[in-house]
């Protein structure tokens, strides 16, 4: 049996972004930030002073991604915005 090789991909929108790191049909690992500009566990009013824009968004996904690649040894798959 060959092992399967894991990707690690992201998505996000105004709300915050979510990463997962996939391993054929086994999540093998996630992460979830919201759009907080102080805490990513919290989430803020799209558009309010608190909330991140979605460029800003798009770049921590990319580079929570990237990081989450490496650490799980995984191969980069990307990100890209929610549908919505």
């Amino acid at each position: 049996m060959t092992k399967q090789s894991k990707v690690a991909v992201g998505e996000y929108s105004l709300e915050g972004y979510e990463v997962s790191v996939i391993q054929g049909t086994r999540t093998a690992a996630h992460y979830a930030a919201g759009n907080h500009k102080q805490d990513s566990t919290v989430r803020a009013e799209p558009g309010s002073l608190e909330a991140l824009s979605l460029a800003q968004l798009r770049r921590f996904c990319q580079k929570t991604t990237k990081e989450m690649a490496d650490e799980h040894q995984a191969v980069y798959g990307g990100v890209e915005k929610a549908a919505g």
